[in-house]
């Protein structure tokens, strides 16, 4: 099918109108002039005259006969002493020969796409603009636009509809607004330049312009003319500025406008009445743009930036449009995020939060070192430091006002609001916000930096209804937490240990504070401070790193005696934990795991415990576990579940080894831990082959400890593992076929 076949040829006459009339600056009629129809006539204020033909014949002859009526309407006008400015106008790229025949005529021939280049001067546009960066979708590093190959995502509407980029771009020309919403880094700039490449690429089979605009760039800017001008002179177009200023409402113009949310009001406030003031003036040329254009429109921002659609139609200028409302997905599927980052699902870490922004910056990193993050017992660590890095960086580009470093420490502080919160996640007021602005800069945030307080990564909007913000993923935010309360157990922390938080750090904070405490040979330091301090208020500070140290596979972290009242725990294992002489008393405990316990001097006392696992009811409860409240006990889980499911000694080994390395809190299992309970010849014989089995299949590594053999998990096949311990005897996974012959394998020996 031919690029013309696309556009109705009714249509096309009308658009070639319009284009010639905005170019002109004055009305295109259809007319007969000499007893011969011409398609354009346009009579300027001046006495002069223009003249369009447009044919929409193919063979060369009946081109020759179409382009013949000059010959008639020339003279028409030579009579009256007006000499016409002629244009004939053909579907496809005329032929030198027939070019040649018009130019001894004095008619300029040219095709439709040759005519709207001509006209407008717009033909430089596209290659220029394609040049630069749109939106944020550039490289991280070089802040180069991003040239990684595009992978096809589709965007939801409020009915549930898929639309691709190539929806989207028909919707576009036939002249539909659509307003693109989505998260931090969900890939809405770079589905802008989709979208742009896909209009250049099909332009001739709709003849539109799309005309992409960074809208950050425009802050202050009261006027669509203010905005454009601006666009046109930042790409070096200014010779074909009054040309573009000419067709800008025309509706052969589409217009790419990425990131309402990123054009900065110079203020702040915790007023909501201000604040909607504040946006609805932020985004005055905006809405005179939008209100204007005539052509399709699409419009990218973040979820929650408006306190509803309502207010978003209204500063955006879309009451008349009625917009196609779309969102972006949350996460990626496992196969586009592998796509993206290239490599296989398989081998990516179940902790990765799957979003385009996070493949992009995994996709830049050595393979070597990308394979270190994945397998590694401090890769999670390691790469959520990279992760949070390059948040702060990317922000720091597109606002400059503020440096990374700072941005960072604003998190970190908006972090620890959260300790006092309903959820663990938030609310933060904005008020709250504004506090700890002035906490990390010494100042009010009444200027450009306004903006990046309104966007800061990682942070949403918890609602429509509330101005207040949230942090929307706990990985992110998990790790500020623990890294806040390392810092402050540096400092010793004088004001906040007279705090009361009540939101304690969950499985990768924990992780997170292990592994520090370990690496700086701060166990010892760690366990005085929190027996020095076992009387203060904050017992979820000292809860925190009570978590790290319990995670710890140490000899010996003597807590002399010490009671511990009113702690907070998310998650505690106590089969492996080297932490002797402690009593829990009145804590709470989201998860813990008893699992082949034998604590030394450790009891739990008057305890609330939402899921148990380890045994199956109270009555076969520890002595060491006394009076506590269980919610929930979770048997499926334990090894005494697994024994009764009827397996064999090998499949045993098996679960309750993977479930040491990979389902409980901790970096790494000691030898003797991992034999915990298969103390006889024969069994520890079979548990060795497993384990020899384990490290030849790569689900973990054997290092040399401090006083025996550590054995670290691979967690990038934490998801195969998973899979494992759920199917259990009818898993198909070849690990599970190899394991269960052994038994048989050995009986035969």
């Amino acid at each position: 099918m031919k690029a013309h076949e696309k556009i109705k040829w009714q249509d096309l006459e009308r658009l070639v109108r319009t284009v010639a009339e905005a170019k002109f600056g004055a009305t295109a009629r259809a007319e007969d002039i000499a007893g011969v129809k011409c398609d354009c006539v346009i009579r300027l204020n001046d006495g002069s005259v223009v003249l369009v033909e447009i044919s929409k014949e193919t063979s060369l002859d009946k081109l020759r006969t179409d382009l013949a009526k000059f010959g008639v309407l020339r003279p028409y006008f030579f009579q009256k002493n007006i000499f016409p400015k002629c244009f004939f106008i053909t579907l496809d790229e005329p032929t030198p020969s027939l070019i040649q025949s018009g130019q001894s005529s004095f008619v300029q021939v040219y095709s439709v796409g040759q005519f709207f280049d001509a006209l407008l001067g717009l033909h430089r546009y596209a290659y220029a603009r394609s040049k630069l960066p749109f939106g944020s979708a550039v490289d991280l590093y070089s802040g180069e636009p991003d040239r990684n190959r595009y992978v096809p995502v589709t965007y939801v509407s409020e009915s549930g509809e898929s639309y691709t980029v190539a929806r989207m771009a028909s919707e576009l020309v036939a002249g539909r607004t659509i307003v693109l919403i989505g998260d931090y880094g969900s890939g809405k700039s770079r589905c802008t330049q989709e979208v742009f490449e896909a209009l250049i690429e099909t332009q001739r089979q709709h003849y539109r312009n799309p005309i992409a605009i960074n809208l950050r760039e425009n802050w202050g800017l009261k006027r669509a003319q203010e905005m454009l001008t601006r666009h046109f002179t930042d790409l070096g177009l200014t010779d074909v500025l009054d040309q573009a200023l000419k067709v800008a409402y025309a509706p052969a113009t589409i217009y790419l406008l990425d990131g309402f949310d990123e054009i900065g009001a110079q203020t702040w406030s915790d007023d909501p009445t201000k604040l909607v003031d504040i946006r609805k003036q932020s985004l005055v040329g905006v809405k005179d743009l939008v209100t204007q254009a005539k052509g399709g429109i699409l419009i990218t921002g973040r979820e929650h930036y408006f306190n509803n659609d309502a207010e978003l139609i209204t500063c955006l200028g879309l009451g008349q449009k009625n917009p196609l409302f779309l969102r972006c997905n949350q996460q990626l599927t496992d196969e586009q995020f592998s796509e993206l980052l290239g490599r296989s699902p398989s081998v990516l870490p179940a902790w990765m939060p799957k979003k385009p922004l996070i493949a992009n910056i995994a996709r830049d990193i050595e393979p070597a070192v990308l394979d270190s993050f994945f397998k590694t017992s401090s890769g999670e660590i390691d790469f959520w430091n990279l992760l949070v890095d390059a948040f702060c960086e990317r922000e720091a580009r597109i606002n400059p006002i503020l440096d990374p470093a700072i941005i960072r420490s604003l998190l970190t502080k908006i972090g620890r609001l959260t300790r006092a919160t309903k959820s663990a996640l938030g609310p933060i007021s904005i008020k709250q916000i504004n506090e700890a602005f002035e906490q990390t800069t010494g100042r009010p945030p009444t200027d450009e930096s306004a903006i990046v307080l309104q966007r800061l990564p990682g942070l949403s909007r918890i609602g429509a209804e509330s101005l207040d913000r949230q942090f929307a993923d706990i990985f992110i935010l998990d790790g500020l937490k623990a890294e806040d309360t390392l810092e402050l157990f540096a400092q010793g922390a004088p004001d906040e240990l007279d705090e009361c938080w009540v939101n304690p750090i969950e499985n990768f904070g924990a992780y997170f504070v292990s592994a520090r405490l370990g690496a700086n040979c701060q166990v010892g330091t760690a366990t005085a401070f929190i027996k020095r301090n076992v009387q203060k208020n904050n017992k979820v500070l000292l809860s925190d790193l009570l978590s790290g140290l319990l995670q710890l596979d140490f000899e010996d972290i003597d807590l002399g005696g010490q009671s511990f009242f009113g702690g907070k725990f998310f998650q505690v294992a106590l089969g492996s934990t080297a932490i002797r002489n402690l009593t829990f008393v009145d804590c709470f405990f989201d998860h813990l795991d008893i699992t082949d316990s034998e604590p030394r001097g450790v009891f739990l006392s008057d305890c609330v415990v939402m899921r148990l696992s380890g045994i199956t009811s109270s009555e076969h409860a520890p002595s060491w576990f006394k009076n506590c409240l269980v919610e929930v006990y979770q048997s499926v889980e334990t090894l005494s579940a697994i024994r009764e499911a009827g397996l064999s000694v090998s499949q045993t080994f098996l679960l309750s080894s993977l479930r040491k390395l990979f389902l409980q809190p901790g970096g790494g299992r000691k030898e003797s831990s991992m034999y915990k309970g298969y103390g006889d010849s024969t069994t520890k014989k079979t548990c060795e082959k497993v384990m020899q089995l384990l490290i030849r299949e790569r689900f973990c590594e054997k290092f040399k400890g401090q006083s025996e053999p550590i054995f670290v998990p691979n967690r990038s096949l934490t998801g195969r593992v998973q899979a494992i311990m759920s199917q259990m005897t009818t898993s198909k996974d070849t690990l599970w076929l190899q394991v269960s012959r052994m038994d048989k394998e050995l009986n035969t020996q």
